[in-house]
């Protein structure tokens, strides 16, 4: 029963009951059948054993702890040993940290003026220094002092060997340019080899010192209140302070809007507000005197700025090295009486450009901006210039003098309002052609046509001393160079030998020689092209008269181009005209039978006129098989294509 309750309980169960039991031989567990191992346990403790387990322990322990005492201890010495070498500079190691880089010099330089540099190199390493550099990097634009000529803001000197311990001292010369007050960084570099070591290594210091003056002086001649729509006076003057010159000096003039450009003295060497004004002497002075006319609001602010410096190479444009700034502000005021002048419909203010053959049309605007009537009102407008037909004026409501070229409106003539009301407004018409630029006089060069329009009158009321009411506004007209292109087809009467019949016959190859011709008036073109297209049936041959002229054809789209290049004044009229003449060949088909097929489309002509800064276009018609212009053409040649 026993058993059978064991086999029953759990593990834990079978436990606590053996040892609870008083009857200890029952409570064993009962075993298969297998033979049981028997154990001796000692039933006394007995520390023999253990004693002689810890002293084999200890003899094995102890020479592994000295060893590793003596191994500390020898590591210590070493570590000491090795400070102490490299403490007494026993150490052919090289390190920057041990090269001292001492950089002296001015806090601040005049601009233009010799900027010199004073640099020790201390070596303090154990070993010396081989194949020693010293490199400067000044600002850009820097110049070399005695050579103003030579643009360098790298130095290099050589230091060569520099001893442990030992010392180099160099005094480094330049002359640095910048705009007043602006901060220059020098850059020095150390560059050096040690023995054993194919390795360079650098050391690096800035130095920063300031341009306390410009090389040069900036004075703008600026009034300190400008009237909307008049003429505005700028007058710049450039001052050398450099002892040495000042190359290649560029001014750059920056406008404020509404600022229209006139007219230059210097005239711009590039747009209307760049002069490339050469070599400044020390102490010499450039000026530019320019003219124009402000737009603006009544009581606005506006600034005109000036940049003098130097350009990167003859080539550039722009200012890479600033040398000066000078700025001016002034006030727009309105005027009296505003006064504007529109040239066929154009209200911009600025030049413009006709052509010879144009009729201008000038309408005159006026408006009182006084509180107060202005009295006894006259308007005139006096045209200027070579170019002027006075037998086209047509002085509309007014009066032309012929004389001296005046238009005038006033209480005798002119229907001109003689009181004028606080806010009133009006405008009067006139209009002028031109001569032909090339006429029985000669030509007319680079031809202009100025308009000055005064207004003059009185207050009704003054306050002031002066009761005169004045009023101005000017343009200038240019005329464009009368680019013209002549084209003929001929057989005969050409430089080049033709073949084939005339009239040309079906299905048999007639070839014809093409010639152009261009000529221009006043002023020098430049970029001219002339271009034309040839049909589908008509062949370039390829012989061309002059071998000086550019001539091209391209197969795809049959398009022949000359490019002239340019064309001075007077080409064609006064000089020779530049011409070329080349040969093409057509072969008639059955369906243009008792026609004159065309040989070659209408011809463009294009260029840049260099006074008027715009482009002149013009073209020429085409040209057919009907030889009208062959002077060599025979009886009976100037037939249709025939059979």
């Amino acid at each position: 029963m026993d058993g059978d309750r064991e086999n029953r309980e759990g593990g834990i169960k079978k436990i606590e009951r053996r040892l609870y039991s008083t009857n200890p031989i029952s409570s064993e567990k009962k075993r298969s059948g297998f033979t049981t191992v028997p154990y001796d346990v000692s039933g006394a403790w007995d520390d023999t054993e253990d004693i002689r387990i810890m002293k084999k322990n200890k003899k094995i322990d102890a020479p592994i702890l000295g060893t590793l005492l003596i191994v500390s201890a020898v590591f210590f010495v070493s570590a000491a040993g090795i400070s102490i070498y490299f403490l007494m500079g026993g150490s052919n190691l090289v390190s920057t940290d041990n090269i001292d880089l001492v950089v002296s010099g001015p806090i601040s330089v005049r601009g233009g003026e010799e900027f010199g540099l004073q640099i020790v190199v201390g070596n303090k390493n154990n070993i010396p220094l081989k194949f020693a550099e010293l490199v400067v990097e000044y600002p850009k634009g820097s110049k070399i002092p005695g050579n103003t000529d030579a643009v360098s803001n790298r130095h290099t000197r050589t230091l060569g060997f520099i001893s442990s311990n030992g010392v180099a001292n160099e005094t480094i010369k330049s002359v640095l340019f910048g705009e007043e007050n602006s901060e220059q960084e020098v850059k020095v570099s150390l560059e050096y080899r040690v023995e054993g070591s194919n390795a360079t290594f650098v050391k690096d210091k800035v130095f920063k010192t300031f341009i306390s003056s410009s090389s040069i002086s900036l004075v703008l001649d600026v009034p300190p209140d400008s009237v909307s729509g008049r003429d505005f006076i700028l007058n710049i003057m450039a001052t050398s302070n450099s002892s040495e010159v000042v190359k290649d000096v560029v001014l750059e003039a920056i406008y404020p809007s509404g600022f229209i450009f006139k007219e230059a003295t210097p005239s711009p060497s590039y747009g209307d507000n760049i002069w490339v004004l050469g070599d400044l002497p020390t102490k010499g002075k450039l000026s530019v005197k320019l003219r124009g006319f402000i737009q603006g609001q009544d009581g606005e602010i506006k600034t005109v700025r000036v940049n003098a410096g130097a350009r990167e190479s003859k080539d550039d444009h722009k200012i890479s090295v600033l040398f000066g700034s000078s700025a001016k502000s002034f006030v727009v005021k309105k005027p009296f009486l505003d006064l504007s002048l529109a040239l066929n419909g154009d209200t911009f203010g600025g030049d413009y450009v006709a052509g010879g053959m144009e009729t201008v049309r000038g309408d005159i605007s006026w408006a009182n901006n006084l509180p107060v009537k202005i009295l006894n009102g006259e308007l005139a407008v006096k045209i200027n210039g070579e170019a002027l037909n006075k037998s086209s004026v047509s002085a509309g409501s007014g009066l032309f003098r012929s004389a001296d070229g005046v238009v005038i409106w006033d209480r005798t003539s002119g229907d001109f309002p003689q009181s004028i009301e606080p806010g009133q407004n009006g405008s009067q018409s006139f209009s002028f052609g031109f001569l032909p630029l090339a006429n029985s006089r000669g030509l007319i060069d680079s031809p202009e046509v100025i308009l000055d329009v005064t207004f003059l009158g009185t207050r009704a009321v003054s306050d002031r001393g002066d009761a005169l009411v004045e009023s101005t506004v000017s343009r200038k007209i240019k005329l464009a160079s009368d680019l013209q292109l002549s084209a003929r087809a001929v057989y005969h009467s050409g430089p080049i030998k033709n073949t084939g019949l005339l009239p040309p016959v079906v299905d048999q190859e007639t070839t014809y020689t093409v010639l152009w011709s261009v000529s221009n008036s006043s002023n020098d073109v430049s970029d001219v092209l002339v271009k034309a297209t040839l049909p589908s049936y008509v062949r370039w041959v390829g012989n061309i008269s002059s071998g000086s002229e550019d001539l091209v054809y391209n197969p795809l789209g049959g398009e022949v181009v000359w490019k002239v290049g340019d064309v001075s004044v007077g080409s064609g009229i006064i000089s020779k005209a530049r011409e070329v003449a080349f040969q093409v060949g057509f072969t008639p088909s059955t369906s243009q039978v008792g026609s004159y097929p065309l040989l070659i489309s209408d011809a463009s002509i294009s260029g840049r006129d260099l006074f008027t800064s715009t482009d002149v276009k013009g073209s020429k018609g085409s040209l057919s098989a009907q030889l009208l212009t062959d002077s060599g053409l025979l009886f009976g040649e100037d037939g249709p294509v025939r059979q």
